[in-house]
C-alpha cells in the first residue's frame, strides 16, 4: 500500500468537505459529524470480467466482506466526506494448460484492495429519525496481487507482487433509521467500487 499517496488524497479532500452546505433560513440545520462503519458485498466474478488486467484471477475461493469506514460532515440536507474501504480474497490462477512446460502451474492468489474516496450526499428528510440519500464517490483503488507460484520447470517456487492505482467512480442511494437522536443503522445500493450493498452503524455527533 501507497501510504503516502493515501495522505496526500485525504489532504486534497479535506477543502471539499462540508462544500456546498448552506444553513437553511426556515429550519436550523445544525452540521454534525456523521460517523458510519459497515461491511459491503460486491460482485466478485463481474469485476474479473471487467478488468483486464486480472482476466487470469477464475475465482474466490474465499474472500472477506468490503469493510467500509466513512467520516461525513454536514446538515441535514447535505453532507460531504471521506470513505475508507478494504478487502481480500483468495483463489486460483490455472496455468496448467499452458503449451509451455517451463509456464505449466496452478498458483494460489491473494488479492488486496483499498478503496479511497471523496464522498458527497443529499438527504430526504422522512421524519426525525428517518431519511433517505443519493450521492457519488469518487476517488481511487489500491490493487495488490499476490501469486505464489510453485516450482516449474522455469524457476523455483517463489511469490510474484502486482500493484496498481485505478480510479474509482460510485453513485450510491441509501437510507438511514435511527434508533436514537445520534445512534442509528444505514443501507446503501452502489454502483460502481468499492461495494454494490453496504450495511452497518451510523454515530452523529
Amino acid at each position: 500500500m501507497k501510504i503516502k499517496t493515501i495522505i496526500i488524497f485525504l489532504l486534497l479532500a479535506l477543502p471539499f468537505v462540508g462544500f456546498g452546505q448552506k444553513d437553511s433560513v426556515s429550519a436550523p440545520n445544525k452540521k454534525n459529524l456523521y460517523i458510519n462503519a459497515g461491511i459491503g458485498y460486491n460482485l466478485i466474478t463481474l469485476l474479473d470480467n471487467i478488468v483486464p488486467q486480472y482476466s487470469n484471477f477464475l475465482g474466490a475461493t474465499a474472500l472477506t466482506p468490503a469493510i467500509n469506514f466513512c467520516l461525513d460532515y454536514g446538515n441535514n440536507k447535505a453532507t460531504g466526506g471521506i470513505g475508507i474501504a478494504f478487502q481480500q480474497w483468495w483463489g486460483v490462477d490455472d496455468q496448467s494448460m499452458n503449451l509451455s512446460p517451463n509456464y505449466n502451474y496452478i498458483a494460489t492468489t491473494r488479492t488486496m484492495r483499498l478503496n479511497v474516496a471523496y464522498r458527497h450526499l443529499y438527504f430526504i428528510q422522512i421524519n426525525k429519525l428517518s431519511d433517505l440519500y443519493w450521492g457519488f464517490h469518487i476517488g481511487f483503488s489500491d490493487w495488490n496481487i499476490y501469486d505464489y507460484i510453485p516450482t516449474t520447470g522455469y524457476a523455483t517456487a517463489h511469490t510474484t507482487i502486482t500493484n496498481s492505482f485505478t480510479p474509482s467512480v460510485q453513485i450510491l442511494l441509501g437510507f438511514h433509521e435511527y434508533f436514537t437522536k445520534n445512534a442509528g443503522i444505514h443501507f446503501e445500493f452502489g454502483i460502481g467500487a468499492p461495494y454494490a450493498a453496504e450495511g452497518g452503524l451510523t454515530f452523529k455527533i
